[in-house]
Parts: structure tokens; C-alpha cells; sequence
């Protein structure tokens, strides 16, 4: 049986990563809970393929490389830096071509096994400033 943390590195891999979202059935539970920045949320595993198919169709080349990890109990932590090219809508936004560099936090929680709640944080000003867009 995989660990907690082979679980998250395997959903960053297939899913962000590869757009795999296939592999959602088996790493995410099915009461799954995302809570993100600017109180984004979203539920079930329907709601973690829309998020992860509005950022890939947004950053085509997006990738999401694995600083750090630490794991407790049933929780994983991770840091990482995400890239890639705005090169589709994202959010209501026309692409800008612009390339972000962001670095991210997840804590993931689990529950028989799969993913059931997690937090994300990034500063997602930060991002508006790298695809050139006014914040203030």
C-alpha cells in the first residue's frame, strides 16, 4: 500500500502534471473538500477535475515541481513551485502569455487511503502580477 506521501506526489504527477485526471478516482475521496485562496472552494472529486481542468486550460505547459514534504499522522505538506504559460482563459481572464513562477503550500488530509480535505495557499496577488495584471 502506497503512503500518504507517495499518494500526493502521484496526484501532482499524473493529475496537475500529466492532466491524468483519471487517476482522481483513486487518490481522492469521494466526500473530498479544497479549500484555496480568496476562499475558493469546492467539493467531491468533480470538483477537483474543474479546478484542475481550468488551470491546464489556462497554463498548457503548467507544472508543479515538489520542494519539500513532511508528513504526520494523516497529513502531508508540501511546498512547491508551480509554472507555466497563460496561454488560455483563466477565470474570466484573456490569456496573456505571460509566465508565472509560483510558489505554493498544500496540506492534504486523509481517509481510507485517499485524499479528503485539503488547504492550498499562494499569493495569488503575486500571480496577477506576473501575468501583468493591475491588482490594485
Amino acid at each position: 500500500m502506497p503512503t500518504n506521501v507517495e499518494i500526493v506526489k502521484r496526484f501532482v504527477s499524473e493529475v496537475v502534471n500529466q492532466g491524468r485526471v483519471e487517476t482522481i478516482a483513486e487518490v481522492i475521496h469521494p466526500r473530498y473538500r479544497y479549500h484555496g485562496p480568496g476562499g475558493v472552494e469546492a467539493e467531491g472529486r468533480a470538483g477537483v477535475e474543474s479546478i484542475i481542468d481550468e488551470f491546464r486550460a489556462a497554463f498548457s505547459d503548467l507544472h508543479a515541481e515538489i520542494t519539500a514534504e513532511i508528513a504526520q499522522g494523516d497529513l502531508v505538506a508540501l511546498t512547491m513551485v508551480t509554472t507555466g504559460t497563460h496561454d488560455g482563459d483563466l477565470m474570466g481572464l484573456a490569456p496573456t502569455g505571460a509566465k508565472i513562477e509560483l510558489p505554493m503550500a498544500i496540506v492534504s488530509r486523509f481517509e481510507d487511503g485517499q485524499i479528503v480535505e485539503e488547504w492550498e495557499y499562494y499569493d495569488s496577488g503575486t500571480m496577477m502580477s506576473q501575468l501583468g495584471l493591475d491588482t490594485a
